[in-house]
């Protein structure tokens, strides 16, 4: 499992931190570059991978010690069980057809 976040150093961070999934799509295009995120979190993958939701919980009320993110956000992404996970303004967005590497 993987926690990305947008890159601290991302020159247009403003503009994609904390974007919904129908902004960013609207104005971004359907592709979500890896290019803009970095790995903040990597542990293993719990078998069948792990819920999105409680992932989000997780990170957001049991921070373990090491993580070097914010707190799981919009705009966020976890990859678990081969998928990729938007979170959105209300839960999470499938978006492993769209990654692009």
């Amino acid at each position: 499992m993987r926690i990305w976040q947008v890159r601290r150093n991302h020159p247009r961070r403003r503009e994609l931190l904390f974007a919904g999934w129908e902004f960013r799509r609207e104005h971004e295009g359907e592709a979500l570059r890896l290019a803009d995120y970095e790995v903040v979190w990597e542990e293993p993958d719990p078998p069948g991978g792990a819920d999105p939701e409680a992932v989000y919980e997780r990170f957001n009320l049991e921070r373990p010690a090491g993580f070097r993110g914010h707190s799981l956000s919009i705009s966020d992404l976890v990859e678990t069980g081969g998928r990729f996970y938007y979170c959105d303004t209300v839960g999470f967005v499938d978006v492993s057809d769209r990654v692009v590497g």
